[in-house]
C-alpha cells in the first residue's frame, strides 16, 4: 500500500491511499486480468474522524472491472493473433 497526502493544521485528513491488487482482493475475479492493476481509495475527514466516500469507492470499482476486461481482452487478441502467424 503506497499512502500519499497530507493533514492540515485543523488536523483534517487528505489523503489518498493506493492499493495493489492481490489474489485475496480479488477471490471471486480471474487475478491474470488484473496483475498490476490497483484502487485508488481517498481517505478524507479529520485525524480522530477518518471517513471514505462510497461514491469513489465504487467508481474506483468499476474502473477496476474495466481494467480488468481491458486486460483480458488485450491477452485473448494477443493469442489469436499468435495463432493466426503461427509457422507451422
Amino acid at each position: 500500500m503506497e499512502l500519499n497526502g497530507s493533514v492540515g493544521f485543523d488536523i483534517s485528513l487528505d489523503y489518498t491511499a493506493t492499493l495493489p491488487i492481490t489474489p485475496a482482493l480479488v477471490a471471486m475475479m480471474p487475478f491474470g486480468f488484473l496483475e498490476g492493476a490497483t484502487i485508488d481509495v481517498p481517505i478524507r475527514g479529520t485525524s480522530s474522524d477518518p471517513n471514505f466516500n462510497e461514491a469513489v469507492m465504487q467508481k474506483a470499482t468499476e474502473s477496476l472491472v474495466q481494467q480488468a476486461l481491458q486486460k483480458g481482452l488485450q491477452k485473448g487478441l494477443q493469442g489469436i493473433f499468435e495463432k493466426m502467424f503461427e509457422k507451422k
